[in-house]
């Protein structure tokens, strides 16, 4: 027996195998008996946040060469392993491209690229199998023009990411391969035809961005559980005509301060409710949407204090802006084609805005709601051809910029048909530019009392405003503006302007 003991103390002291924080191993995508490997789930997010009112997915500048050049380092011993066996662990410093005739060795056994991965191309998957061992890409993982990319194996051990982006990949239908993902600074898809689900990434629990463009078959989303400090800086939903609602975000909130949201293109999208307390969380809050054809109300804005810009554009359904109502501040707020719109009720709270546009509104009649406004920076007015005059402005006492009333488009539905004088501006007393366009029943400046500055003056093609009477009206001003009168459209720049 004393000859036994050396040999049972050795077993004793054998290596201890990591084991995850929770303690089960169950979920480790590669070999079933492998320990798992290190959590990576907690790590920052970078958040990568649009900087206007785009539709536009992360930077798609991903590098295509190993520049600058890779280098491998090894890791020996008993590591901690997920995927394949391996004699050893390889990490990667600089930027990997996998592509047709790329040799699989230069990445096999690979754990961590400290750099950007690009796949492209492949016919097939096949190649990708020896990524089976990476769990980590500090920089961006770009997948695009695939064509005979069905899922995405190989990468079931990859934890985080830098960025993910997977674009034009036609045969895609599934991203079940990327179930172990837990962390990706954003998330990208777009132009992926048949793509039919992101039940793949349903385990993800950090992201800063999300961006959907161009999915036509995707109809729900995963029923994502994100940490609770994750620092969402922003969704895009764009040409996705299956998409019904956004009701996974319910109760979710953002670390992140602003906050970017845009759905555009998404006839199927009746509600936008469930992105509400991200909307509520945040400050400053973009929001950008367009094209919704069965958008009703924009119940989920309700409770928003601040936009910093809100777009509404092209929403057929839309009659209503009630949802508004405690607003106080919207920075741009541009609304255009809302056929049903018959007044800017939840409007009343408004006190500080920039720029206020408002176009192609054929049933509203007053401007009451904008009661509250006394000072902006643009107001443009076009094609509301039931607006017979501007009440509703009688507290408006500077606008800085330019006020356009019509426009210079040679449109037969540009301009404010009805539209005769000035009434309603009571208190105006600067116009800094001002822009009197396209309007049938124009005939005279009488409304303004208090009007005294106007440093140019740009009338074009109102048919009803009789000769001399632009420059009666402009000899009153101290100094006399810049004029600028003609029937012709071509003659007047009109101080084009588009929000």
């Amino acid at each position: 027996m004393r000859r036994l003991a050396p040999v049972l103390l050795l077993l004793a002291c054998g290596p201890d195998l990591p084991i995850p924080a929770d303690g089960s191993t169950s979920d480790i995508p590669g070999s079933s008996s492998a320990p798992s490997p290190t959590n990576t789930s907690d790590s920052p997010a970078t958040t990568n946040t649009p900087t206007n009112a785009t539709t536009s997915a992360p930077d798609d500048n991903t590098s295509t060469t190993l520049d600058p050049p890779a280098t491998t380092s090894t890791t020996t011993g008993e590591p901690t392993l997920c995927g394949p066996a391996c004699a050893e662990l390889r990490d990667i410093t600089g930027n990997l491209e996998i592509e047709p005739g790329t040799d699989p060795q230069t990445f096999a056994c690979v754990r961590r690229i400290d750099g950007d991965l690009e796949i492209h191309d492949l016919p097939d998957g096949d190649i990708l199998m020896h990524l089976g061992n990476l769990e980590e890409v500090t920089g961006g993982v770009t997948i695009r023009d695939n064509a005979g990319l069905t899922d995405v194996p190989g990468l079931g051990c990859l934890r985080s990411v830098g960025a993910l982006r997977i674009q034009d990949n036609g045969a895609l239908t599934s991203l079940a391969g990327l179930a172990g993902l837990r962390s990706a600074g954003s998330l990208s898809l777009q132009d992926n035809g048949a793509l039919t689900s992101l039940a793949g990434l349903a385990d993800l629990r950090r992201v800063g961005g999300i961006y959907l463009d161009g999915l036509p078959v995707l109809s729900e989303l995963p029923a994502w559980t994100f940490e609770p400090d994750n620092a969402l800086g922003g969704l895009s939903f764009v040409d996705l005509p299956a998409l019904t609602d956004l009701d996974v975000f319910a109760g979710m909130t953002t670390t992140n301060g602003q906050f970017y949201f845009t759905a555009i293109g998404c006839p199927a999208l009746t509600s936008v409710v469930g992105v509400g307390d991200l909307l509520r969380s945040a400050d400053p809050v973009f929001v950008y949407l367009r094209d919704l054809a069965t958008l009703t109300d924009l119940a989920g804005l309700d409770g928003v204090p601040a936009f910093n810009n809100l777009d509404l554009l092209s929403l057929p359904q839309l009659a209503s802006l009630a949802e508004l109502e405690g607003t106080q501040t919207i920075h741009t707020l541009n609304a255009s084609s809302l056929p049903k719109l018959a007044d800017l009720h939840g409007l009343e709270d408004l006190a500080e805005t920039d720029i206020l546009a408002l176009a192609d509104l054929p049933l509203l009649t007053d401007m009451s709601a904008l009661s509250a406004l006394t000072n902006i920076a643009v107001l443009s007015l076009d094609r509301l051809p039931a607006l017979s005059d501007l009440s509703g402005l009688s507290s408006l006492h500077t606008i800085s910029i330019q006020l356009s009333l019509g426009s210079c488009d040679d449109n037969p539905d540009a301009g404010l048909d009805k539209l005769v004088d000035l009434t309603g501006l009571d208190n105006l007393e600067v116009a800094w530019n001002v822009v009197i366009g396209n309007n049938d029943d124009f005939a005279g400046f009488t409304g303004a009392p208090k009007l005294a500055t106007v440093s140019e003056l740009h009338a074009v093609h109102n048919p009803s405003l009789a000769p001399g009477t632009l420059a009666g009206w402009a000899a009153t001003l101290d100094p006399t503006p810049i004029l600028c009168e003609s029937q012709d459209f071509d003659m007047c720049s009109c101080f084009v302007f588009d929000p």
